[in-house]
């Protein structure tokens, strides 16, 4: 049902990430430049828009991005994050899904007066956060009561059964603490899921339930040292017009994006699993 939803970008994007690129970029008459891009403000109408962008993302890197591309993937992928953590469950009502905030900041006024329209939401990060967390059975990256655990969301009729694993990295991804064990979540139900214990060096609790994962960072971002992260892209099959990209991480990847958007000639391809 989520994939059926379709959002919309208001011109006034005050706290939110801009629109997705192809949409920004006709928006503006080319690519954008960035935050100070002219352009760009002629559709922020919110008049402390920009600086309540920097100051969001602020927390979690040192400094905004000023080229174009950069400031549009921080600006998407601060929004994206913070999706992750946003989610009513159980979701009672269905139609939410026609009204989730993508960002996880919003202006007060109307979002939805703005003059340009993102036919393809999927083009954003936010979008495919907010599918992740909106599934049917999800494992949601806070819980209430506790400052390390997860919450396994299970929205369909039936009881999810499903072998756990909870493990304790530190930032370089070694393991410090695992625990297995099967969980059972009720129908239309959650269930709090903590570590059995945290270390010192903790940085995250990563969750795996049924072939579904979730992470919760404990320490700030600010916090972190932030090694390089390193991939390789280890496959690449093309069959028609779709082509599947394999990587493997050679050291600890907290979020693999692709933006194909941002160039030109792929403005209109879908991306499945882009975050």
């Amino acid at each position: 049902m989520f994939e059926e939803k379709r959002s919309r970008f208001a011109a006034e994007f005050g706290w939110q990430a801009p629109a997705a690129w192809p949409t920004l970029a006709r928006g503006v008459g080319g690519s954008p430049d960035g935050p100070t891009d002219p352009a760009v403000h002629r559709l922020q109408k919110h008049p402390e828009g920009m600086a309540a962008l920097a100051r969001g993302i602020g927390d979690h890197v040192p400094h905004l991005p000023t080229d174009g591309k950069g400031w549009y993937f921080t600006t998407h992928h601060a929004g994206a994050r913070d999706s992750r953590g946003n989610r009513p469950f159980p979701l009672a009502s269905r139609h939410l899904l026609g009204c989730l905030v993508v960002a996880g900041s919003m202006t007060a006024g109307p979002p939805c007066r703005g003059r340009c329209s993102t036919s393809r939401a999927s083009a954003r990060l936010g979008w495919h956060a907010s599918a992740q967390v909106m599934a049917p059975r999800a494992v949601i990256i806070t819980a209430d009561g506790t400052a390390t655990g997860l919450t396994l969301v299970n929205d369909l009729p039936e009881a999810w059964v499903a072998p756990l694993t909870v493990r304790v990295v530190d930032e370089a991804g070694s393991v410090l603490v695992e625990d297995h064990r099967d969980v059972t979540v009720p129908s239309d139900g959650h269930w709090v899921i903590e570590p059995s214990s945290i270390p010192a060096g903790a940085a995250a609790v990563v969750v795996d339930a049924g072939g579904v994962r979730g992470t919760r960072w404990i320490v700030p971002d600010l916090e972190l040292s932030h090694p390089t992260a390193r991939i390789e892209l280890s496959d690449v099959r093309v069959d028609g017009e779709v082509a599947t990209l394999r990587f493997t991480a050679v050291t600890l990847v907290r979020d693999l994006v692709l933006l194909a958007e941002v160039d030109e000639a792929l403005a209109d391809a879908t991306i499945t699993g882009q975050l």
